[in-house]
């Protein structure tokens, strides 16, 4: 079974752009677009060990951290992008402005990509 992305952007250019990246470099997995942390919220308690959130920074209070959190405890991966807040579980940060090569190398420092399911034209 294939991995979940779960990529939350309120500006859906940006969100858009992400899932296309996303789509392109693993065809066979779930990605979708939220834009806000309270739209997630039912994406996110589903979410197994596969799954990996893309989250604007900006889109994260305080009380949606412990939501991330079980994200990582589950087994999931979170790369935040702009900036990291305060938080006490790992996570990868993507600065702003970024380029899609930023996002991918998160992803793989994220371990968000397990070796049976690499970027198409990736061995």
């Amino acid at each position: 079974m294939c991995k979940t992305f779960v990529v939350v952007e309120p500006d859906p250019v940006v969100g858009l752009d992400l899932v296309e990246m996303l789509r392109s470099a693993y065809p066979r997995c779930d990605v979708v677009v939220l834009g806000s942390l309270l739209d997630a919220l039912g994406r996110l308690q589903a979410t197994g060990a596969g799954a990996c959130v893309l989250i604007n920074s900006a889109a994260v209070a305080d009380r949606s951290l412990v939501m991330l959190h079980d994200v990582v405890v589950r087994g999931g991966r979170v790369v935040f992008i702009g900036r990291q807040p305060d938080i006490d579980f790992p996570a990868t940060v993507v600065e702003t402005p970024f380029t899609s090569a930023m996002i991918m190398n998160a992803l793989l420092l994220t371990r968000c990509d397990q070796p049976e399911h690499q970027p198409a034209g990736h061995t």
